[in-house]
């Protein structure tokens, strides 16, 4: 949770900056912790990081979930944050959505009219243009010798970490980071933190 030190103050608003954001889980868990409370606050959340990566994939991990109003889609967005080899399907729901997103943010004032704008808002043009920047890179249809040569830079980009991690943690060290989320039942759990992160790293995927 974001800020838990201004958790129990009775203001009707927190303002939060965010540094180095990464990803937005911690945003969403501090959202859906202020709605079982008695008396919400509104929260204003500032994301700022220098990998303009970050800030576009938060953008189009939040806007397909206030699309996804019944959550049909839950499992397809979870699969395009977390998952490093998407499947047909996920890649559908990304390749739909983007051009809805670059139909929306052909400018500053565009996007800050429309039904994201009103919730997400981009600082400045910039900003903006880097963010669809990377957007038209996520709805680029890839066949043929683009695709192996984009999935040969993956298998590559993976190889990498996968002898990186081994050079720093060795070959039979058990990495269970995700224990907190399973409580209360860390110690049963423990086993299969350490195959989920193997499988992870092996194949890509968290399934």
């Amino acid at each position: 949770m974001l800020a838990p030190e201004i958790a129990n103050l009775v203001q009707k608003k927190a303002n939060l900056l965010l540094l180095g954001c990464g990803d937005v889980r911690h945003i969403l868990f501090t959202i859906h912790t202020e709605q079982q409370a008695r008396d919400p606050r509104s929260l204003d959340a500032t994301c700022c990081d220098v990998d303009t990566a970050v800030i576009a994939r938060n953008i189009v991990l939040l806007s397909l979930v206030l699309d996804d109003v019944d959550g049909t889609n839950e499992q397809l967005i979870w699969n395009l944050f977390y998952h490093f080899r998407i499947d047909e399907g996920s890649l559908d729901l990304l390749q739909t959505h983007i051009p809805k997103l670059l139909s929306l943010s052909t400018s500053l004032q565009a996007w800050q009219e429309s039904q994201y704008g009103r919730v997400i808002r981009i600082c400045d043009r910039v900003s903006l243009e880097r963010v669809r920047d990377m957007w038209r890179f996520y709805g680029e249809k890839r066949e043929g010798d683009v695709l192996r040569h984009f999935k040969k830079k993956l298998d590559d980009g993976m190889r990498i970490s996968q002898e990186y991690q081994k050079s720093v943690l060795g070959e039979t060290v058990n990495v269970i980071t995700g224990i907190r989320a399973a409580a209360p039942a860390c110690l049963e759990t423990t086993r299969d933190l350490s195959d989920l992160y193997k499988n992870y790293w092996g194949f890509g995927d968290r399934d």
